[in-house]
């Protein structure tokens, strides 16, 4: 497949607008200008930022600003990809409009998009579904929110959830200081793929405690793949309910996911009343902070308790199998940036990094952030996240 320079395509495709609509590659249900404009942009920027051929017509944007931020997210992403040997083929995307809301004249259109593809040289398929909120009316853009990727918070140069309140909007940022950002950003994640890849042959050898029960990972991912895409995921315990946190606003379901996931591998509750020290889940005012939360899921695992599951904490690595893989199927991968850990996932497999040296190791998980957002075998390198560790699940008091 032809790879396509990103930044002179995206360039060229602004010249002109169209409403044409490929259904082999995309497909929405699509009512009025607006409606097709914002497909006709999630099929650019997807196509675009993973390097994929694309020959289709981008919308126009209200300002400079919007257009910048654009491209600055593709040239991040697509750096990544290229940096990290991430290729991708029979690429395939499917936005479904969720939700429609309509404030001071224009359209606040919430999209499911989700992208079925096949990486080089693994042959079981990849699926990834994200939310991308487009704000505008008829054929105008006027601002774009990726409500959970990290990048959005990076370039905007805000800590706080973003809410597009007029202050959060592109068109009251500055131009340069997006700019900066930007470059800063994609600086420390090409760092984060550059450092993953240097191999220490001391830093491996975990030992679990003897007095521990195991954990299946087996049944841990049977679990995982059978409702990481559900609606409405279906727990393996009759007296812990699966309650879908991204339900709260402001909340995701990725690590109550993992937690349940760890339950139906074997591992023990620990319900001592104490939300703060425990790892329970009953309803929602009966619950330990451990569950639903990736920092203090991480606490839990990773310090002395009597009961519940026990993990040990290592740096994520692009591995040499030929002295040790450092991780296993059902471990945990989280990441996070410079400002929090925000995620977390269950690792399903592992895969040749770079062909030209085909003993090193890179590593696939398995995910779930709301009924519209998550990932099956994705690649850990193939995210916008400059932190990564790995809780090595050793078993269960």
């Amino acid at each position: 497949m032809k790879k396509l320079n990103h930044i002179s395509v995206f360039l060229m495709v602004l010249i002109f607008i169209s409403t044409f609509i490929n259904p082999t590659q995309v497909s929405a249900e699509v009512q009025n200008d607006f409606e097709n404009t914002s497909v006709n942009f999630l099929k650019t920027y997807f196509l675009t930022r993973d390097n994929v051929d694309a020959n289709y017509i981008s919308p126009k944007y209200e300002n400079v600003n919007i257009e910048n931020y654009i491209n600055n997210r593709i040239d991040i992403e697509s750096s990544v990809k290229k940096a990290a040997h991430i290729i991708k083929f029979d690429y395939k995307i499917t936005a479904t409009l969720i939700n429609k809301e309509n404030r001071d004249s224009l359209d606040y259109l919430t999209y499911g998009v989700r992208r079925d593809f096949t990486y080089e040289g693994i042959d079981s398929p990849t699926v990834v579904s994200d939310e991308v909120v487009v704000i505008g009316s008829k054929n105008m853009i006027v601002d774009v929110l990726f409500p959970n990727d990290p990048i959005e918070k990076e370039l905007r140069g805000t800590s706080e959830k973003i809410n597009l309140s007029k202050s959060q909007r592109l068109d009251s940022l500055d131009v340069d200081s997006i700019n900066f950002r930007a470059k800063e950003y994609k600086e420390r994640l090409l760092k984060s793929i550059e450092a993953a890849q240097v191999v220490e042959k001391d830093v491996y050898g975990i030992e679990g405690s003897t007095s521990l029960d195991p954990i299946s990972s087996s049944k841990s991912l049977t679990w995982a793949k059978a409702n990481y895409n559900k609606y409405s995921p279906l727990s393996r315990s009759s007296i812990v309910p699966y309650y879908d946190f991204s339900k709260i606003s402001g909340s995701y379901d990725c690590t109550n996911f993992v937690s349940h996931a760890l339950l139906a591998g074997g591992a023990n509750l620990f319900n001592n009343g104490n939300p703060s020290t425990g790892w329970w889940y009953a309803s929602l005012n009966s619950r330990s902070y451990s569950w639903p939360s990736v920092n203090y899921l991480f606490s839990f695992l990773t310090t002395t308790h009597s009961k519940g599951p026990v993990a040990s904490s290592v740096k994520y690595k692009i591995f040499d199998e030929r002295y040790e893989y450092p991780f296993s199927l059902g471990d945990i991968v989280q990441f996070g940036n410079t400002s929090a850990w925000g995620h977390s996932t269950i690792i399903m497999g592992f895969y040749v990094y770079n062909p030209a040296s085909p003993y090193r190791y890179g590593t696939l998980v398995i995910g779930r952030t709301s009924p519209t957002q998550y990932n099956f075998n994705l690649k850990v390198e193939d995210s916008n996240y400059d932190n990564k560790r790995v809780l090595v699940v050793e078993g269960t008091y």
